[in-house]
């Protein structure tokens, strides 16, 4: 019996979706003043979010390898790519330049 259900049990873990992990951070400009309404997208996906009146987002990426989209009006849009793991914290903040 315990040699059909261990299998069973890694199986099933196996399958259960990977857990989104929250990331933080701000977006500023050149002179280091917050961006309102910044547009942060997770690349290849509609999911996103804007920054507050203070230039901070949170938004929610399932882990693995990621790439954000920084963008705004009038200023050239920054993609920023890494690996989202288990047990960690991230915070990304940018400065968007013209």
């Amino acid at each position: 019996m315990r040699t059909i259900l261990l299998p069973l049990l890694l199986f099933v873990a196996s399958q259960l979706p990977a857990k989104d992990r929250e990331v933080t951070g701000r977006v500023l400009s050149l002179d280091n003043a917050p961006i309102r309404g910044a547009n942060v997208i997770l690349k290849g996906t509609s999911k996103g979010t804007a920054t507050d009146m203070n230039g901070y987002f949170r938004i929610d990426l399932p882990e693995g390898p990621v790439a954000l989209i920084f963008a705004f009006l009038k200023q050239k849009t920054l993609e920023h790519t890494f690996v989202i793991r288990p047990g960690f914290q991230y915070q990304v903040n940018v400065t968007l330049c013209n």
